[in-house]
């Protein structure tokens, strides 16, 4: 039987990276996402798309499920423009990354979940960006900081 992973944050980023690595693996993958249709767009139908925003712990409960090996946690508040962006109120920027992260943990707990919490480095991981472009690194494309 193969192992189902769970992304949590899957429309963009890492955590698209990360669902899409897994698929072209053959593993099952369970997507928790704010907006489903654009996750069901991106991956299409070979992932299981789950409607969940981690600011409600609600909705992360009815979209986990205990059976994952593992789960990777790739929400940020350091982009876009939805208004939970890098410059967003500290309020809101902990409501996603740390309260949201909490919600996820919880529901995790609840649903009898064994296995693993992974909070993967979301900066840098498919394109440069202004802080690594400060640090002096890139991205070499295939995910990995490189020294410019």
């Amino acid at each position: 039987m193969k192992s189902t992973f769970c992304i949590v944050g899957a429309t963009r980023g890492t955590g698209l990276l990360i669902a899409q690595q897994l698929l072209e693996g053959e593993s099952n993958v369970r997507v928790v996402a704010r907006d489903p249709d654009k996750a069901s767009r991106l991956l299409g139908s070979r992932a299981d798309v789950r409607a969940g925003d981690v600011t409600d712990a609600r909705s992360i409960r009815d979209a986990m499920c205990g059976v994952d090996k593992a789960i990777f946690f790739t929400v940020s508040a350091t982009g876009g423009t939805d208004g939970r962006a890098l410059f967003g109120s500290k309020t809101m920027i902990r409501q996603v990354t740390y309260q949201g992260l909490l919600n996820v943990v919880d529901a995790a707990r609840s649903s009898g979940f064994e296995g693993r919490i992974i909070l993967p480095s979301v900066m840098g991981a498919d394109r440069s960006s202004l802080i690594i472009s400060i640090r002096g690194l890139g991205s070499n494309g295939t995910g990995k900081a490189v020294k410019e």
